[in-house]
């Protein structure tokens, strides 16, 4: 800084001339009056940036600005063909390749714990496989970040699983507890790009452009990792020449074996084109495993050979048992059967090593199976060799023979506990059901999931709508079934026997159906129908762990004629009751001379217990044939039964 002349204390020794004289030489001459930035003091400090000079605060600006976007790097290109440039650049001497570029971006100081790597607009190509980190996640521009694979059967990536697992404390003598039973911390991400195999044909060993992955994934993934796949195009190479066996891009998504933490996989918005398999989701760890595939949209086109190896190596999803979601896919098979064989969307091709408690829930699938008689398999396949009885929720399906897949949906008494909450809610929930079933021709078999409460049903309709519902209770905790009391108009369908008749689909479970004139101010017995379809076809009519207080389960086709004599008929676990809350004596069980009936473990009291054959206007119709009729196991205790000659049957038909 500029040593100002100061003279001495008499003014006229130090003047206002002399001191302006020496700033002036100083400034003409140079001098001290250039002074570096540590000599410039700040008046005041920034609060932002408190450093007492102008040096240390501007130094404090430049660590600031290299660190805005902390977690987030850039890969371009140096190429003179109008690639964006980037934190690291393909073409430069330290990183001639986009593998090494990228690599440099994963090694980068603000990465350390992972972040994101953005790949600039542009066409990059790649040649060997590159391994992602855990907890690193890989974004392009859509539409615009084209990653070509000239590989050599070897992925494009391949993501690494976590090995990092924190503790959370809680040791009890054997070692603190990991975070997340079973599940990885870190998730990696690859999204908004586009995955080309030799997009512009330049590999192709028999003089054509080739697909250059023809045993390996696109993208390869470790077993116990977790990963989130969004809107990433992946676009396979069918090869030139005679359709049959001719090689392709095997698959967009791929698993490694081992690991024994749960692998989290979600594959979201993409599309996929060019693949025999679209996605192989295998860790094979059972109920600890999830794969969530969300509005994707594909064409796949399977192994095309003479004779297909499974039904896994010709759809768009193979997978071991695990939790799985799909909802709102579009999926294509190619070609037609059985040229092409693609004819299931999603396959369980093993159980892996893990649980079997999962839950697979597959909704709004869209497009169509390879043509032909495949046509007849459905949109979830258990494999052969694999699974078998897996219990799954298919709704809204368009898919094969999935046309409008059976639905369920749940029901509440409307109260303020955890029951109340369901898809509809309060007593009248069930009229309302059966009312909406009326206003039009209801073509789909429905599952209605019944909450513990009471409800009233007033609303019989017409068996042709009713008979596509199947009422499944839901206990609450103290083994309380939900109760339907009766209170169907006099203008009601009656059953033989003058019942007031509420006609159901072929499976009821955990239900209590009551007539009651206490709580309802009904006067008449009510009966129960199942679907019997009258037919030479069989119906299988499960009824089970079910009471019918003062209501008959009235097993008898619609019209009281048609042929009931192929049914499949089993009532388990059932209580029928009668009491002299009603005037009239009531019978607990109709059910046809049918090819086989089972009744097995019930209890009759009250009243008379039934009737399984024919008698009067009872008659299943249809030529007599051998039947296999079963009871076993069963209570009848008529102890407190006052019989009649009432009932338009014969008294001695009865047991």
């Amino acid at each position: 800084m500029v040593s100002r002349f100061q003279g001495s204390d008499r003014a006229k020794e130090g003047g206002f001339l002399a001191v302006h004289k020496q700033d002036f030489n100083a400034h003409y001459t140079g001098g001290d009056f250039r002074h570096t930035a540590d000599n410039i003091d700040m008046n005041p400090s920034l609060t932002t940036f408190p450093s007492p000079n102008v040096q240390g605060t501007l130094e404090l600006i430049a660590g600031f600005a290299a660190s805005k976007g902390s977690g987030f790097v850039s890969v371009g290109n140096v190429g003179a063909d109008g690639y964006a440039v980037g934190s690291y650049n393909a073409g430069t001497t330290t990183t001639p390749t986009f593998r090494e570029a990228i690599l440099a971006a994963f090694g980068d100081d603000r990465l350390q714990n992972g972040g994101i790597v953005f790949v600039l607009p542009g066409t990059y190509t790649l040649d060997t496989t590159v391994d992602v980190p855990a907890g690193i996640s890989i974004m392009g521009e859509i539409s615009s970040s084209i990653i070509v694979g000239e590989m050599t059967d070897q992925p494009m990536f391949k993501f690494l699983r976590s090995v990092d697992f924190p503790r959370i404390g809680g040791d009890s003598g054997t070692g603190e507890l990991s975070a997340a039973a079973g599940s990885p911390i870190d998730e990696s991400r690859l999204f908004n790009i586009i995955l080309a195999d030799n997009l512009d044909g330049y590999v192709g060993g028999s003089g054509q452009p080739d697909a250059t992955m023809l045993t390996v994934p696109m993208v390869q993934i470790e077993a116990s990792s977790r990963v989130h796949i969004e809107n990433v195009k992946f676009l396979g190479r069918v090869n030139n020449g005679a359709v049959l066996d001719r090689g392709k891009t095997f698959r967009a998504i791929g698993y490694t074996a081992g690991g024994t933490t749960g692998s989290y996989l979600t594959v979201r918005r993409c599309f996929f084109d060019g693949l025999k398999v679209g996605i192989d989701f295998s860790p094979g760890n059972g109920d600890i495993d999830h794969l969530t595939i969300d509005q994707c949209r594909a064409r796949v086109f399977g192994e095309e050979a003479a004779v297909p190896s499974s039904i896994a190596e010709n759809s768009f999803v193979s997978m071991s048992l695990c939790n799985f979601v799909a909802t709102n896919n579009f999926v294509i098979g190619y070609g037609t059967f059985p040229t092409q064989a693609v004819v299931t969307c999603f396959t369980v091709a093993s159980t892996g090593t893990g649980g079997t408690d999962v839950s697979i829930r597959v909704a709004g699938t869209t497009g169509s199976p390879s043509g032909g008689p495949g046509n007849a398999f459905k949109s979830v396949f258990e494999n052969e060799g694999g699974p078998t009885g897996l219990k799954a929720h298919l709704a809204g399906n368009n898919w094969a023979s999935d046309v409008g897949a059976r639905w369920s949906i749940t029901v509440a008494a409307g109260d303020l506990s955890d029951s109340g909450y369901a898809d509809f809610s309060g007593p009248g929930a069930i009229d309302l059901i059966l009312q909406a079933a009326a206003a039009t021709t209801f073509e789909y078999p429905v599952t209605v999931i019944v909450n513990s409460g009471t409800y009233e049903i007033t609303e019989s309709e017409a068996f042709a709508f009713n008979n596509r519902y199947s009422f499944v209770g839901n206990m609450d905790e103290s083994s309380q079934r939900p109760i339907f009391d009766m209170n169907l108009p006099g203008t009601s369908p009656t059953d033989t026997l003058g019942n007031r008749l509420l006609s159901l689909g072929v499976r009821l479970e955990n239900i209590h159906f009551r007539s009651s004139t206490a709580d309802t101010g009904t006067t008449s017995f009510h009966g129960i129908r199942p679907n019997i379809s009258g037919t030479f076809f069989e119906s299988n009519v499960l009824v089970r762990n079910c009471v019918f207080e003062n209501c008959t389960l009235s097993c008898q086709h619609q019209d009281g004629a048609g042929n009931q004599r192929s049914e499949h008929i089993e009532i388990v676990g059932c209580q029928f009751t009668q009491n002299a809350s009603l005037a009239a004596v009531g019978v607990g069980l109709l059910a046809p001379k049918a090819e086989y009936v089972l009744l097995d473990s019930c209890t009759f009291k009250g009243g008379y217990a039934g009737l399984i054959g024919e008698d009067g206007s009872f008659d299943p119709g249809g030529a007599p044939w051998q039947s296999r009729i079963i009871v076993r196991d069963c209570v009848m205790d008529m102890t407190d039964a006052i019989f009649t000659d009432d009932s338009p049957l014969a008294f001695n038909s009865f047991f």
